[in-house]
């Protein structure tokens, strides 16, 4: 039964993007270390972490569907390499994958250093929000990192540039307390001093 009392997670370490399953008993994240990049399932109610592996992959920035059944992913062909966790191999793409981490769709390459995904409500459409670099002058590897968002739909359509000038500001996590009659929280509104 969940309490709401805090524990800590079993069996992963450096989660990022945390993102909760449909059903609120799963947070799916994702984690970096020497095993490689990949998908990480918490099981809400136990604390307890189970890697996703994918070999021969590496998954980033994990947002639910609106559905509740899928994810949305950067992933990127990877292969290990001395010296480094994994070396990239082709760019990355944007795809849907089930829980388990089984592909079921890929949408498309990002020529972006993401930032964040995120789902529009009825699930037709994953925006990426990230950083296009933009070279000084070209060939060169001196430029700027100019904020831009995509709209990948999960019909095939092929991705489409919203904007150019930018990004999403910072996301917070909504959530819905695990405990019986959360207490009510009065907002004030602060006076000058």
């Amino acid at each position: 039964m969940d309490t709401g009392a805090t524990r800590a997670v079993t069996g992963a370490r450096s989660l990022q993007s945390p993102t909760f399953s449909g059903d609120g008993r799963t947070v799916i994240a994702s984690t970096s270390d020497e095993f490689g990049q990949d998908l990480v399932r918490v099981n809400v109610g136990t604390a307890a972490a189970q890697r996703v592996e994918t070999p021969g992959f590496a998954e980033e920035h994990p947002v639910v569907s609106p559905s509740g059944d899928a994810v949305a992913v950067v992933r990127t062909p990877v292969v290990p390499a001395p010296g480094t966790y994994f070396r990239p191999t082709e760019d990355p793409h944007v795809v849907v994958l089930d829980l388990r981490g089984n592909l079921l769709q890929d949408l498309g390459q990002v020529h972006l250093e993401v930032d964040r995904l995120a789902w529009s409500s009825d699930g037709s459409t994953v925006a990426v929000a990230g950083d296009d670099f933009v070279p000084s002058e070209p060939g060169s590897d001196v430029g700027s990192a100019d904020p831009a968002i995509w709209s990948f739909s999960v019909t095939g359509a092929g991705p489409v540039r919203l904007s150019s000038t930018a990004g999403f500001a910072g996301a917070g996590l909504a959530f819905r307390p695990t405990f019986p009659n959360p207490p009510t929280i009065e907002r004030r509104t602060r006076g000058r001093r």
